[in-house]
């Protein structure tokens, strides 16, 4: 991503949701699951080819540690030392989901990143960046025990070129998972952990507020969690001005609903447009920014703001 392409703040404002199975949430931990979700390639300026992206995996820890990350064939383990960024380059072909294979009939076997700490060892701190040419995106990954049952896909307005999406993956054996985009319910089952289903908007749909959980009425549905993750193939992205626009694939990795607070507070660059996206949880949730009245929001709507600090 060019320096000058400006921070998304994807903020979530609500009322925390009323769900029976609660956690803690926390960025440490032994054992994490990524995905690389589709992208669109940027094009190499020197040779007009696609450059394709890879996803790189960065592990830290306060201690000594020990991580081995496993996807698909690939397995690779290595020693952390205390306050260092240690990086796990994924093989691509064992992780990346085409456009062409999203919302595919079945999940994509194997294709789930697993991050897994040696017994004995510390937690660790996990974030993965997507990379090629110009394009750029990363997202802190959360430890399984902070993983939740219910989720809320957070994307943005989608130009022409590229397509919302979400990627979920398995962190359990036997897991089945509701889809519910505007009242179109799409299970997805899934019958082992690792496994990786992307759904992927059509055209310029923005998938924000799309509800994604665990069936209520599948076995041990309550202590089942799965990871989820939503964002965009790529968009335009433009400074304050919408000039010199580029294109960046969006990925992060969301939060469970029973994690959602009720104030945020966001820390924008100076003379740079930012963006507040609010996501509502509930029916009837007032938003406010900076004291006033932004909008009254039902669950699943959206409110968007686009600023600029002098």
């Amino acid at each position: 991503m060019k320096t000058w392409v400006l921070t998304f703040f994807f903020i979530c404002i609500t009322a925390f949701s009323k769900q029976a199975c609660a956690q803690n949430i926390s960025n440490e931990g032994k054992e994490f699951w990524a995905v690389f979700p589709s992208h669109d390639p940027s094009i190499d300026n020197v040779t007009n080819l696609p450059s394709l992206a890879d996803i790189t995996i960065y592990i830290t820890s306060k201690s000594t540690s020990r991580v081995t990350i496993t996807c698909g064939t690939d397995v690779q383990t290595k020693d952390i030392d205390p306050n260092d960024a240690v990086p796990f380059t994924i093989d691509r072909s064992q992780a990346y989901i085409p456009p062409t294979e999203a919302n595919a009939t079945g999940p994509h076997k194997n294709r789930g990143i697993h991050i897994q700490v040696h017994e004995g060892f510390a937690d660790v701190a996990v974030y993965a960046h997507i990379f090629a040419g110009f394009r750029s995106a990363a997202s802190l990954i959360l430890p399984v025990e902070s993983l939740g049952q219910r989720y809320m896909s957070m994307n943005y307005d989608q130009d022409p070129g590229g397509n919302s999406l979400l990627t979920l993956v398995a962190t359990e054996d036997d897991t089945r998972i509701l889809i519910n985009d505007g009242g179109a319910i799409r299970e997805v089952q899934f019958e082992k952990a690792g496994e990786v289903f992307e759904y992927m908007a059509v055209g310029n749909r923005d998938l924000s507020g799309v509800l994604v959980e665990i069936d209520p009425n599948s076995p041990d549905n309550c202590n089942k969690r799965f990871a989820a993750f939503s964002g965009s193939t790529s968009v335009s992205i433009g400074c304050k001005n919408m000039q010199d626009l580029s294109r960046d694939p969006l990925f992060q990795q969301l939060y469970p609903t029973s994690s959602w607070g009720r104030e945020y507070g966001i820390a924008p660059f100076v003379d740079r447009r930012y963006i507040v996206r609010v996501l509502a949880a509930e029916d009837n949730t007032i938003v406010k920014i900076n004291g006033s009245v932004a909008a009254t929001l039902n669950r699943g709507d959206k409110h968007t703001t686009l600023e600029t600090v002098a």
